[in-house]
Parts: structure tokens; C-alpha cells; sequence
């Protein structure tokens, strides 16, 4: 299951992708790391004490961020886990942002991803109940997020080969 979606060698093969301009899986790659992403950078900056919105907006022009400034070239397999580069990298920004006087507005100037957000306030009120750390409360919304991810794709697998009523 961890290999399906973010442990493993798959999930080098998505940021490797996602980091050569020249292949035509880099924008579906991008993509995929930012909607397994998402939830659990709004988690953590959400645990570091910031209201919902100024949370969206921090975690929308922290994917801008990496974007423009081709912050995933500097990733490498050797260095260690994605998920802690990511983590060091969010870390900067937030404290970018803090020297900043004024934030910058949500997909300003940027191409546009529709990512589900509307429940990730009730999600993380539900989440925080529990005295884990910022880290931990990370890696816990990406491992949720790789099971949910997981059985989705047996669900549709299932379906696809005429079984959708026996997965459900």
C-alpha cells in the first residue's frame, strides 16, 4: 500500500517526474504531489497556531513557492525522506512569510489547482484531539492520506473489473 502512493520507490518516481520539465508526466506528477500533500502541510501549519484561512493561504503560496522557485530540483533521494524536505522547506517559508508584512493573496498570478479544502477545518478539529507534535501530526495526516488513496484505486480497480459490489 505505501509503495502505491508516497513510500518507496513509486514516490521518487513521482517527484522525479514532477521535477523534469521535459517529460509529459511533469504537470499529472506535480499534481499528484500536491493532492497527497495538501492536507497534511494544512495540518501542520494549522498545529503551528494559524487560523484556518491564513492556513489556506499559507499552504496555497507554499506550493506556489515551490513552483516558481523550482524548489523540488533540490530534492534527492540520498538526502532523505520527501516528507521531511518538504517539512524543512514549509518550515522557510512560514518563516518568510512572518518576516513579510503583508501575505500574499491565495493563486495570485499562479495557474490554478482545484484541491478539496472544505473539510479540512473539521478534519483537523478532529485530528488535534491528540497530543502528537506538529511532525507527527504530518506524517499521520500523509499515512491516512496513502491508505485513502490506496483504497480508492482498489475500489476502482474492483469496479473496472466488474466487482464493484463485492469491494463495497
Amino acid at each position: 500500500v505505501l509503495m502505491l502512493l508516497g513510500a518507496g520507490p513509486f514516490s521518487w518516481s513521482i517527484v522525479l517526474a514532477a521535477t523534469d520539465d521535459a517529460s509529459p508526466f511533469a504537470r499529472d506528477s506535480l499534481e499528484k504531489l500536491c493532492r497527497a500533500y495538501w492536507y497534511p502541510i494544512y495540518a501542520l501549519v494549522r498545529h503551528r497556531g494559524y487560523s484556518p484561512p491564513d492556513a489556506e493561504d499559507l499552504v496555497q503560496g507554499f506550493f506556489a513557492h515551490v513552483l516558481e522557485k523550482a524548489v523540488l530540483h533540490q530534492v534527492s533521494q540520498e538526502k532523505g525522506r520527501f516528507r521531511t524536505f518538504l517539512r524543512v522547506c514549509l518550515g522557510h517559508y512560514l518563516s518568510q512569510q512572518v518576516e513579510r508584512s503583508q501575505a500574499q493573496r491565495r493563486g495570485a498570478g499562479c495557474a490554478h489547482l482545484s484541491l478539496e479544502t472544505s473539510n479540512a477545518e473539521s478534519r483537523y478539529a478532529r485530528e488535534t484531539g491528540t497530543a502528537l507534535s506538529s511532525e507527527q501530526l504530518f506524517d499521520r495526516a500523509w499515512a491516512l492520506g496513502v491508505l485513502q488513496q490506496a483504497l480508492e484505486k482498489l475500489r476502482s480497480e474492483s469496479a473496472a473489473a466488474g466487482r464493484g459490489e463485492l469491494f463495497d
